[in-house]
């Protein structure tokens, strides 16, 4: 699997929350689901916990780090399950 080794703009700003992302956590009309890898090492996964609001799913995988949220069998479940969820 090919994982880039940098960022472009476009790419960095496509994978960044709003500056203002509590109010966009508001405005959310729908069910949120966060999911983290607990080996990811770019961010602090429990941090999502800490920070979200009451109601806001938040899913720590152990044994997914940073790309494997995107490739590893149990990050697709997890998504996929999130996905076909209740008010998905």
């Amino acid at each position: 699997m090919f994982v880039t080794c940098q960022y472009s703009f476009r790419l960095m700003q496509s994978c960044t929350a709003p500056l203002d992302w509590k109010a966009a956590f508001a405005r959310a009309k729908g069910r949120i689901s966060v999911i983290a890898g607990a080996d990811d090492k770019l961010m602090d996964a429990n941090a999502y916990k800490r920070a979200l609001p009451l109601g806001v799913a938040v899913t720590i995988l152990p044994g997914v780090d940073h790309m494997g949220i995107v490739y590893k069998p149990e990050a697709i479940k997890a998504i996929l399950a999130a996905m076909a969820g209740p008010g998905a």
